[in-house]
């Protein structure tokens, strides 16, 4: 029973380590990050090494009450590192997405 335990604990917090180091290789940023305005620009950061020398898209949603959706092709370099803009819509706030990363949403003023 013991044996077991230990087994399934360690299979467990390996799991965890496995999903935290997956999730930390791509990274999304947006600058300026507190809140973007409207006609601006806004610059999109993206990080994905398996993903390295391939063209990305970013989907960029908002728009209320009827949704919009923009995108935004980043061509990332030979270590996976990339940067675009995007003029920032007339919307309350916008959602970016891009492959494996967590969504990252920005109120716009």
């Amino acid at each position: 029973m013991f044996f077991a335990n230990t087994v399934r604990s360690f299979a467990a917090v390996s799991a965890l380590f496995l999903f935290a180091a997956t999730a930390a290789a791509q990274t999304l940023t947006v600058t300026p990050g507190t809140a973007l305005t409207a006609g601006d620009t806004a610059t999109i950061t993206y990080k994905n090494t398996q993903l390295a020398g391939t063209e990305v898209t970013i989907e960029i949603s908002g728009g209320f009450p009827t949704p919009q959706f923009q995108t935004v092709k980043i061509k990332l370099d030979d270590k996976g590192n990339g940067s675009g803009t995007w003029t920032v819509a007339n919307w309350r706030s916008a959602g970016f997405d891009a492959p494996g990363a967590l969504t990252v949403t920005v109120p716009i003023q």
